[in-house]
C-alpha cells in the first residue's frame, strides 16, 4: 500500500492509505502544521514551529527540534543552523555527525559528502571526517555502479572514489559521468573516452561526447550527432542534430504515445499500433522512409532514443523537430507532435512549445 499525506480543512497533515476498495485509512492523525513526502521510509513533519521527521507507520523517529529541514538522501540528511547559516548532517537515527561549520553539504551516497566553506570543497565520510584538505572548487555527480565522482581542482577536472582518493588525476578541460567502465573526458577541445585509471581508451576526436548507455554513446563529429561502440566504431552514422541517450524509458514514452495514437481496424475488431519511420511526417528528416506498421506491442524495440534535426537557435534555447530511433537504426515518428517533455540527459532539457508544435532543447551545465 501507498503512503499519502492527509491534508484537513484546518490545514493540519497526517498519514493514510487507501485499501483494495479504495476507502482511505487513517495511520496517524491530522496533527502536523506542515509536513512533506516520505522520502527513504521518513516524512519530515512540523510541530510547534519545529521539524521532525516520522516513519510510515506515523511513529516519530526524530524529535522536533529543528527549525529547517531537507528530505533524506539515502540515510542521511542536512541541516540548517538558524543562527549561523551554517550545516551539519545527520543520519536517520537523528545522530549528528559533524558540527554546524560547512556553507554547502552534498550527499553523494551512503559513503561519501562533499561540503563547501567559502569557495572551496572537502570530502567527508559517514563518521563525519574530512578524508581530503579543502581543494575542489567543483563537483559532479556520482554514478553509483562506477563509484567515481567528478571533480574540479585549478579548472580541470577528474575523479575521486569512494574514500575520497583521487584516483584519476584532475588534468581534463571536462569530464561526464563513468557509466559501464568507461567516461567522455576533454582534452585540448577534444572529447574521446578513459578508463577507470585515467588512460584514453577511444581517442579524443570528437566535438562532444555523452556517457555510454546499453554499449553504445552518442557523440558529435563534424557538427552532426551519431551513435558509437565502446570499441570507437561508428554504430550509427553521424546526421543528427541532436542524439540522446538509449533507454527503456523513451520506448515507455514512445508506448504510450503510440496508445494515444492507435487505430481500431474494424474489418479484425483488433487494436494496431500505427507508427511510421520519421520522413513520412517530416519532409527531409533523412535520407530512407518506409511506413511500418506494428500491430503487436512486442514488436517495439527494447530500447530507443530521442534524435533531433533542424535545431535553431533562439536567443536561450535551440527549436527543433524530433523522432525516435532503434539501436537498428529504424527510425520513427507520430503524425503529431504528443511527445511529453522530458529530460534527454544531463546537459539538456528538453520542452514541448505548442505554439510552434517543435520542442526547445535548453543546454545546461552536465553536472547541474
Amino acid at each position: 500500500m501507498s503512503i499519502l499525506l492527509g491534508k484537513t480543512k484546518d490545514g493540519l497533515y497526517g498519514l493514510v492509505t487507501k485499501n483494495s476498495e479504495g476507502e482511505i485509512i487513517q495511520i496517524c492523525p491530522p496533527v502536523y502544521e506542515d509536513a512533506r513526502e516520505l522520502s527513504n521510509g521518513l516524512a519530515a513533519v512540523k510541530m510547534c514551529g519545529k521539524w521532525g521527521f516520522i516513519n510510515d507507520k506515523g511513529q516519530v523517529a526524530i524529535p522536533f527540534k529543528f527549525s529547517t529541514i531537507n528530505d533524506f538522501q539515502y540515510n542521511y540528511t542536512f541541516l540548517k543552523c538558524s543562527k549561523t547559516d551554517k550545516y551539519a548532517i545527520i543520519n536517520k537515527k537523528g545522530v549528528q555527525i559533524c558540527e554546524y561549520e560547512y556553507d554547502e553539504i552534498h550527499i553523494q551516497g551512503n559513503e561519501l559528502f562533499f561540503a563547501r566553506k567559502g569557495n572551496l570543497y572537502c570530502l567527508i565520510n559517514k563518521k563525519g571526517e574530512r578524508v581530503s584538505e579543502f581543494k575542489y572548487s567543483g563537483i559532479g555527480c556520482m554514478n553509483s555502479e562506477d563509484g567515481l565522482i567528478p571533480v574540479l581542482s585549478n579548472n580541470k577536472w577528474g575523479f575521486v572514489d569512494l574514500k575520497g582518493n583521487e584516483v584519476i588525476q584532475c588534468k581534463y578541460f571536462d569530464v561526464g559521468n563513468f557509466n559501464e567502465g568507461l567516461a567522455p573526458a576533454c582534452l585540448e577541445k577534444k572529447w574521446g573516452y578513459i578508463n577507470k585509471e585515467g588512460d584514453f581508451v577511444i581517442k579524443p576526436t570528437y566535438e562532444f561526447a555523452h556517457d555510454f548507455r546499453h554499449q553504445v554513446a552518442s557523440v558529435k563529429e563534424d557538427g552532426k550527432c551519431g551513435y558509437i561502440n565502446k570499441k570507437g566504431s561508428k554504430q550509427i552514422y553521424p546526421k543528427y542534430d541532436f542524439a540522446g541517450p538509449f533507454s527503456e524509458k523513451y520506448t515507455q514514452y514512445f508506448i504510450e504515445n503510440l496508445k494515444k495514437n492507435q487505430i481500431v481496424d474494424k474489418a479484425q475488431k483488433n487494436k494496431k499500433y500505427h507508427l511510421y519511420k520519421v520522413k513520412r511526417i517530416v519532409d527531409n528528416f533523412t535520407e530512407n522512409y518506409n511506413a511500418r506498421i506494428i500491430t503487436k506491442e512486442e514488436e517495439i524495440p527494447t530500447l530507443m532514443a530521442v534524435v533531433a534535426i533542424h535545431l535553431e537557435k533562439t536567443s536561450s534555447n535551440y527549436i527543433c523537430k524530433h523522432g525516435f530511433i532503434d539501436l537498428n537504426k529504424n527510425e520513427y515518428m507520430f503524425s503529431e507532435y504528443s511527445f511529453h517533455p522530458v529530460f534527454l540527459s544531463k546537459r539538456f532539457i528538453y520542452k514541448y512549445v505548442p505554439k510552434t508544435k517543435s520542442f526547445a532543447l535548453t543546454q545546461i551545465h552536465p553536472f547541474n
